[in-house]
């Protein structure tokens, strides 16, 4: 690197700032904690970003939120997810639906859940404004568009929506017909699952699952491409894998999910998976026990039943 560029730089008490390009990497390459810096540095500007574009919103932001957040995920995630309530108060249906597929997966979505939590941990110091708007925007998103962010940050939405009961029963359409809805579907079932003790709405998604391959390869495909075992792609491909990411989270949501969402992972989760990959992650064993242990902490008989009845198949099948 030339002296004089290296003299033009150290004269100023902002070089860093000023520094760019090639002359950048070079540096990075050869000082240690350079490029960190620089990327926390893009992170904190962007932050910033955000947040003023929230408060000219009208969303009030908890700094100490964020502080926590940021120790659970990454905080670019948290600026993504502030940016999606920025989009969803100004109805971009079209920056809504994009800022909120990019987060589809299991780290991504501990931001999206603070982001409508209503408690004292929440990321906002009132959700109410967004969730308005956030039923507001499902109202008027364009149901003919079946395309990966539209569908997925769709679904996002309607999945909190439904969790927080701010969707009625006739939001909740099996009429699986295309992707989109077939996906919309899902994930509202999954809210209410998760938000009630309803042994009969998993029954009844059992069923549907079953009768219906659009909603059974949705069904693989969202519980697969969460646990990111398989990319998020235009097409929702699904392609040959070992679903080792997948079978831990369902184990870890065996021990700390209702007994309602239980039932569903007994009934309908896992007999999918296994379909598809009868190694189960490499895990078919542990996935017994856990089944085992988790029933034998207390669940409906019928989940039970469900239960024993999938253990000794999978023990049957090693």
């Amino acid at each position: 690197m030339p002296k004089s560029t290296l003299s033009r730089l150290w004269r100023d008490e902002a070089w860093l700032d000023r520094a760019m390009g090639p002359t950048l990497q070079q540096l990075i390459a050869v000082l240690p904690g350079l490029g960190e810096y620089v990327m926390a540095r893009s992170y904190a500007a962007r932050l910033s970003d955000v947040l003023r574009a929230c408060d000219a919103i009208g969303l009030a932001v908890r700094p100490d939120r964020i502080r926590t957040l940021a120790e659970s995920c990454p905080i670019q995630y948290v600026t993504n997810v502030l940016a999606a309530a920025v989009a969803i108060m100004r109805l971009d249906t079209a920056g809504a639906f994009s800022q909120l597929a990019r987060r589809w997966g299991d780290k991504q979505d501990i931001a999206i859940d603070a982001l409508f939590d209503r408690s004292p941990n929440g990321l906002l110091d009132d959700p109410a404004p967004l969730t308005a708007q956030s039923v507001r925007l499902v109202e008027l998103s364009d149901i003919r568009d079946n395309s990966m962010y539209s569908t997925v940050g769709h679904g996002i939405l309607v999945h909190k929506l439904t969790k927080l009961n701010e969707m009625g029963a006739a939001e909740i359409s099996s009429g699986c017909r295309d992707r989109r809805s077939a996906f919309t579907y899902r994930s509202a079932v999954i809210g209410r699952l998760l938000r009630a003790e309803d042994i009969a709405a998993a029954d009844a998604y059992r069923a549907q699952v079953q009768d219906n391959d659009l909603l059974l390869r949705t069904e693989l495909w969202s519980l697969a491409s969460y646990s990111a075992d398989v990319p998020v792609t235009p097409d929702f491909s699904l392609p040959p894998t070992i679903l080792r990411g997948t079978a831990e989270d369902v184990m870890r949501d065996i021990f700390i999910r209702n007994n309602t969402y239980l039932h569903y992972l007994l009934t309908s989760a896992i007999p999918v998976l296994l379909r598809y990959d009868p190694s189960f992650g490499g895990k078919r064993l542990e996935l017994v026990s856990a089944i085992t242990d988790r029933i034998e902490r207390g669940a409906y008989r019928r989940t039970e039943s469900a239960g024993m009845v999938l253990a000794r198949s999978v023990l049957h099948d090693c």
